[in-house]
């Protein structure tokens, strides 16, 4: 599709620190976990204190998640999770750093 977008990038900003979230959409076969493991280099050289990624689509959510969070010894910012588990997950670094 022209103009498909598969990627979002936002920042949280925090008095302790940014999260920076990454959400990644796949709805067909191809090059998932290619295209995941520019995430990996991203997180390993991100400046905000965290960086998460979110996944969805059909193709794309157990076995990315696994596949980016196995990589968490090159970068130990990263974090991949589904949409659903989102909200928690900012809610704890907002309020465990408190």
């Amino acid at each position: 599709m022209n103009n498909k977008k598969d990627k979002a990038h936002f920042l949280l900003h925090s008095p302790h620190g940014t999260l920076q979230i990454v959400a990644k959409w796949q709805e067909v076969n191809g090059t998932a976990i290619e295209k995941l493991g520019h995430s990996v280099l991203d997180a390993a050289r991100t400046e905000h204190q965290k960086y998460l990624v979110v996944c969805g689509g059909n193709k794309l959510i157990r076995r990315a998640i696994d596949y980016l969070n196995d990589h968490m010894n090159v970068a130990p910012k990263l974090e991949a999770m589904e949409v659903h588990e989102l909200e928690d997950k900012i809610e704890s670094y907002l309020f465990e750093l408190s």
